[in-house]
């Protein structure tokens, strides 16, 4: 198995995930689907406060905003922002 900084990585039929990480059960009825990004996500970045500075994560929390969606996440400083948090465990 690959090391990525001292920790073990797998790989699945949904990705790869760092052992860090545990698996999100799921039944069969639930569905992830992709999310677009959308030309409306990219403008809700440029409204955000500055809270967070990490590009990818501030879109992230855009996409969450528009579309109404939680979003699930370890880093503490999504909390900042009015958006649903599901906190994972890092």
């Amino acid at each position: 198995m690959p090391q990525a900084h001292g920790r073990s990585r797998s790989n699945t039929h949904w990705g790869s995930y760092d052992s860090r990480c545990r698996p999100l059960r799921m039944s069969q009825s639930d569905r992830i689907d992709a999310l677009v990004i959308e030309h409306s996500h990219a403008l809700q970045v440029a409204f955000l406060p500055s809270h967070h500075h990490d590009p990818f994560d501030r879109l992230l929390i855009a996409q969450a905003m528009v579309e109404g969606l939680p979003i699930m996440r370890a880093d503490h400083s999504f909390a900042a922002y009015d958006i649903e948090v599901i906190w994972a465990q890092a």
